[in-house]
């Protein structure tokens, strides 16, 4: 059973938004990005955590020290980020 006092999905909607937050306000304020500019670094940046998730998930040992992904799972998310 999950003995941390924060809900494993209640944790990751949690840290995701503050993640959101960080990201918005250094496109924003630092870079000073026009809409198109913010939009396609918006979006390359909701990769990266996504492909995080798959490896923190796919398991239930503690997730990159003791379960190494496949070798076809790990070479389609950095394609996939690749890509984009």
């Amino acid at each position: 059973m999950w003995s941390h006092p924060c809900p494993p999905k209640t944790c990751f909607g949690l840290l995701s938004s503050v993640f959101d937050f960080v990201t918005f306000a250094v496109k924003l304020w630092i870079f000073r990005s026009g809409p198109a500019q913010f939009r396609s670094g918006w979006f390359v940046e909701s990769l990266a955590p996504q492909a995080l998730i798959i490896f923190a998930i796919r398991t239930r040992r503690v997730p990159f020290f003791r379960g190494h992904p496949s070798l076809t799972l790990a070479v389609l998310a950095v394609g996939a980020l690749q890509r984009a």
